[in-house]
């Protein structure tokens, strides 16, 4: 076979034989761009890419961090209320909530306590109001005296609230 081709090659003209060469040879060059070169640089040109995208990412991901260690200090930090403005705090917190309507009392108690009353009030607002008056003003339940008057979760509440700490 090798014989056969060298002869086929050597029946060639001249000018047969460059055309056939420079052929080959540009065959191979596209050969070569098309499986070595081509996928190396798509390949460069998505990494470059990613890595763009993840540096926004990572400036992205360091505002927000900085955003929320911000927004932890500031809600992790509850407002000192004095034992003088307890009554005032409370009778403002109560009245923006929706178990306004359901205080029967608010009255200041012995040992530096606010007692306030509730009748017919729903049980989860109750425990959703105390929760956000610890967490924004540091004031907590001393006592709690609470009785079920109905299946709707209703219940009559007497609560005793001091400052914590």
């Amino acid at each position: 076979m090798n014989d056969a081709l060298k002869a086929r090659w050597e029946s060639l003209q001249p000018r047969e034989r460059v055309i056939i060469s420079v052929a080959g040879v540009l065959l191979l060059l596209v050969i070569v761009y098309q499986f070595l070169f081509s996928p190396i640089h798509h390949g460069l040109s998505r990494l470059h890419t990613t890595v763009t995208e993840n540096q926004q990412l990572l400036t992205w991901m360091a505002n927000t961090q900085q955003h929320i260690h911000t927004l932890s200090k500031s809600s992790t930090s509850a407002q000192r209320v004095e034992q003088s403005s307890l009554l005032s705090t409370v009778d403002e917190s109560v009245h923006e909530s929706p178990i306004a309507a359901h205080v029967t009392a608010l009255q200041q108690g012995t040992n530096q306590a606010v007692v306030i009353k509730f009748n017919n009030v729903n049980f989860d607002a109750l425990t959703t109001w105390l929760i956000s008056l610890r967490k924004e003003y540091n004031i907590e339940a001393k006592q709690v005296v609470i009785t079920q008057i109905s299946h709707d979760g209703e219940v009559q509440a007497s609560i005793d609230l001091v400052v914590h700490g």
